[in-house]
């Protein structure tokens, strides 16, 4: 928990956010890919950029219970102040990454 929201309360925000093709974060217009894996984490996010060029990649690992965050190259997005606001973690502007709860 962080900041008085929970990880999954942050996922039915994102389950909503979602439903569009892009998003507002932090005055940024973002278009998300996001999918889930347990291994080949990092392989999986490169290839997502560089096949698709998303804005922002979240990668989902419910067998350990950890979510990883990746930026496109273009995007302004500073994903570890994204973690922290949705209370998965933090990490840099670039990647970051935290815990299920």
């Amino acid at each position: 928990m962080h900041d008085g929201v929970s990880f999954p309360d942050s996922l039915q925000q994102l389950d909503e956010i979602f439903k569009n093709d892009k998003i507002d974060i932090g005055g940024h217009i973002c278009s998300i890919y996001a999918t889930t894996a347990s291994k080949f984490k990092n392989e999986i996010a490169d290839y997502i950029r560089d096949e698709y060029q998303p804005d922002v990649i979240l990668v989902i690992d419910l067998v350990g219970k950890r979510v990883s965050f990746r930026r496109g190259d273009e995007s302004l997005v500073n994903l570890g102040e994204l973690a922290q606001k949705l209370g998965a973690g933090g990490g840099h502007s670039f990647a970051a990454g935290g815990v299920i709860t």
